[in-house]
């Protein structure tokens, strides 16, 4: 019995996690901090309509990849459409998440502190609280990182191979953290077959047709298809990559020190930060020490390839100074905390390093119950609310509850089943509590979408087409925030017109 578990103890413990992983992601079924009429809107509305047969950017307006409407369309398929099938998918996506940073660490550091990094960052990974596309992207950039570990420890080229898809279908969730996958794995693997002792057996030229040659022209492949037959000015609204695109632009320098400064006050906020804080740095210093000494390249390597990654996937964060663009990299900095805290145990004494281990395990475990606990208490204290086929609790302010309530009951009430509505500028969530279908392709309309004359004059056509009597019309069709604007002045001058002429 002790020798299977010494041979398996690697699963045995992943089989904890699984289990602890469930515990903690169970109450989110039913539970999302906030809810957006835009965002999350547009996220819902594309899923349904993808369930239904529609295509990204052809079908409806889309800003990332589009592989994940279909994600989550399989699931609206098998559950129905509610929004609780959406949350199970985005819930199997974490707990999935969890699982490859449990593997990654395992692949160098022991599998009970490898288990506490694991519940770590299931509880303290801060969540894309916009989108539900993004947690597909972190799933597929750790899958990517697994690889990237697994290689670097068995030298097995078939590592490098199953990274391929990968990579490929990172791409397909957001384009840009795809290429920066492709450019980590190619970095990473040159390295590896430089400093390993002996060289892995890898095919040199194979590996690099495969993945500067044939990965590239795949991706661009498979877009060309999706974004076949549409005019530049929608492509670029589909995939803003160009700086004339974007609403928020800052100094690189300026990103860094204001990201800096929010590192240095969160490590030193309390008592118990600035304690975990000079652990890590402690551990991180002992253990590139003792690693160098004794020439432990995998080690040497592994903190090289989480570092870089980590500056890799800050990318969009510093060109654009938004704060939650840095959770692209937050994965990696848990990665660098545990391996360092799982090196400095290697230096222990037995008995002093199971003590360490149990401690840091039952740190996770106390903040697991801890937090699941508070998830659940605060759900006494809401009320749920009703989104077609599901009741979800919401920590959106009661007026805004009842606000989209009474206006998705009006418009139930007032139109027939054949009529939809018209909503702008950015509402599209309106349609998906209805079940109305958008009159438009297009469903965002704001200054930094840069929506010309033409396209409006072919939105007017598709409203007067679906015979419009009813526009929907929020309080952001007049913002002072960046990009936004004001509706019929700085942006859609046609549109704005038209409605003024009109209803």
């Amino acid at each position: 019995m002790i020798n299977f578990f010494l041979k398996n103890k690697t699963f045995f413990f992943f089989g904890l996690f699984l289990i602890a992983g469930t515990i903690i992601l169970f109450p989110y079924l039913d539970y999302q901090s906030f809810l957006s009429q835009g965002d999350h809107g547009r996220d819902l509305l594309a899923f349904e309509m993808t369930a239904q047969g529609a295509i990204p950017y052809q079908d409806y307006w889309w800003v990332y990849g589009p592989l994940m409407p279909y994600y989550y369309a399989f699931f609206i398929k098998i559950f129905g459409v509610s929004m609780t099938s959406v949350l199970l998918g985005k819930i199997l996506l974490l707990l999935a998440s969890g699982g490859l940073f449990y593997f990654i660490l395992s692949a160098f550091i022991s599998p009970v502190i490898s288990l506490a990094g694991a519940l770590w960052f299931l509880l303290f990974h801060e969540d894309f609280f916009f989108t539900y596309n993004h947690p597909g992207g972190i799933t597929l950039t750790l899958a990517t990182t697994l690889c990237i570990s697994l290689y670097l420890k068995n030298q097995k080229s078939k590592y490098l191979l199953y990274a391929f898809p990968i990579v490929l279908a990172l791409s397909l969730i957001k384009l840009n953290f795809g290429l920066t996958a492709l450019a980590m794995i190619v970095f990473s693997t040159f390295l590896t077959n430089r400093y390993k002792t002996p060289p892995p057996p890898t095919n040199q030229k194979y590996f690099y047709f495969l993945f500067i040659g044939l990965l590239p022209v795949a991706i661009i492949g498979i877009y060309m298809l999706f974004l076949n037959n549409l005019p530049i000015h929608v492509i670029r609204q589909c995939l803003p990559y160009l700086s004339s695109d974007h609403p928020n632009k800052t100094p690189v320098i300026q990103s860094l020190l204001k990201f800096s400064h929010s590192i240095f006050l969160n490590a030193t906020g309390s008592w118990p930060n600035l304690l975990f804080a000079t652990l890590i740095l402690v551990s991180l210093s002992i253990t590139l020490t003792t690693a160098i000494r004794k020439k432990n390249i995998n080690i040497l390597l592994g903190l090289l390839f989480f570092s870089t990654f980590y500056i890799f996937n800050l990318h969009e964060y510093l060109v654009s100074g938004v704060y939650y663009r840095t959770f692209w990299a937050q994965p990696f900095s848990y990665l660098i905390m545990f391996l360092a805290l799982g090196s400095l145990s290697t230096t222990f004494p037995k008995h002093i390093k199971f003590i360490f281990s149990t401690l840091i395990l039952a740190l996770a475990l106390f903040f697991t119950i801890r937090m699941t606990s508070a998830i659940t208490t605060l759900k006494t204290k809401l009320s749920p609310m009703k989104i077609r086929h599901s009741k979800i609790y919401l920590r959106n302010k009661p007026q805004w509850i009842e606000t989209v309530n009474s206006t998705s009951s009006y418009l139930q009430l007032n139109l027939t089943n054949e009529e939809t509505f018209f909503a702008l500028p950015y509402d599209p969530l309106y349609y998906y509590l209805t079940d109305k279908k958008t009159p438009t392709r297009q469903t965002i309309f704001f200054e930094h979408i840069n929506i010309p004359p033409a396209q409006e004059i072919k939105i007017i056509k598709d409203l007067e087409k679906n015979r419009i009597n009813w526009i929907l019309i929020s309080n952001r069709m007049n913002s002072q925030d960046v990009g936004l604007g004001l509706l019929g002045v700085s942006y859609c001058p046609l549109i704005g017109k038209y409605i003024d002429q009109n209803f």
